[in-house]
């Protein structure tokens, strides 16, 4: 866990709107999905997305909330990504 929210930090001290992706397991119960989203306490969108069955959901999911991102960060922003 820490280490997820030291790159959530870095994420935000760069200025793009962080997205994070729990890549769940059949095995992961409800508790333990509950204690890694409530570790941050919402500096970033969550999604979760099952390895099993629901994927087309979750990707959906994920790509919304990655545009969501992207449309709410509107060129505020100083980051490029290198090549």
């Amino acid at each position: 866990m820490p280490n997820l929210l030291h790159h959530i930090k870095t994420i935000k001290l760069s200025g793009v709107s962080p997205v994070v992706c729990i890549n769940s397991f059949t095995t992961d119960t409800a508790e333990e999905i509950k204690v890694v989203k409530r570790a941050w306490n919402r500096p970033a969108r969550i999604v979760r997305f099952p390895r099993i069955g629901a994927r087309r959901e979750g990707a959906l999911e994920l790509a919304d909330m990655i545009i969501d991102a992207c449309e709410k960060s509107n060129g505020s922003n100083s980051f490029t990504p290198t090549k």
